[in-house]
């Protein structure tokens, strides 16, 4: 980052200017109902001069203004993709909203990770990828929950963090990170025509994990 090359140079303004003039007097309620001659200066203000003024820019922000340099960005842009077991996605609602009435909503079981593997049962395509890869060549509408083919732009997906303690969920993020075009929970527990009761069991067939079972 730029910040830590130089570290000024989003600091802002640090120089300050004041000065005293005579400016034009007023009246104000205040002196016309005591009847003395009190009087404040109201100054005239300019404040494009002012501006000018005070404004300090390092000589490490010029250049980089001058030659339109980015101060920061981005690039490519990163989908965090969410797993799940079956059936047990997380749902967010208000206090205010009725349980049965969400619960009973079209489509409140739809989620990134379950239409992943809808989407690999409709295109020979996204079968030949794992899950990290698809939002390279398609994009998900957190609206409609679909996923639809890429037109623009490039993206990279990386898979949320389990920790080891999350049990059958951290085997599902191991086979998922290997295994390409699931169409469905069963499928991921299916090797060798043979389907395991957990994710952990047939991570063991496959041999993505090591244990001291001769």
């Amino acid at each position: 980052a730029v910040k830590y090359l130089f570290k000024y140079i989003t600091k802002g303004v640090d120089r300050a200017s004041a000065v005293i003039e005579k400016g034009n007097p007023i009246s104000t309620p205040d002196t016309i109902a005591s009847g003395e001659p009190k009087e404040r200066v109201l100054k005239q203000r300019n404040e494009i001069q002012e501006y000018i003024d005070a404004r300090y820019v390092s000589a490490c922000e010029s250049m980089w203004r001058n030659f339109a340099f980015h101060i920061h960005k981005r690039k490519p842009s990163v989908e965090k993709l969410i797993i799940h077991l079956e059936g047990e996605h997380n749902i967010t609602i208000k206090s205010t909203d009725n349980l049965g009435r969400v619960i009973r909503k079209p489509g409140i079981e739809k989620t990134m990770f379950t239409e992943w593997m809808v989407l690999c049962r409709r295109s020979a395509f996204a079968r030949t990828l794992t899950y990290v890869q698809i939002p390279e060549y398609f994009v998900w509408n957190n609206t409609t929950k679909v996923w639809s083919e890429r037109k623009k732009g490039k993206t990279i997906g990386r898979i949320v963090a389990v920790h080891p303690s999350a049990g059958d969920r951290y085997y599902l993020r191991i086979l998922i990170n290997k295994i390409k075009g699931p169409r469905s929970y069963d499928e991921l527990k299916t090797f060798n025509d043979v389907k395991y009761p957990d994710f952990k069991s047939v991570c063991h067939a496959r041999g993505y994990l090591d244990d001291d079972v001769e």
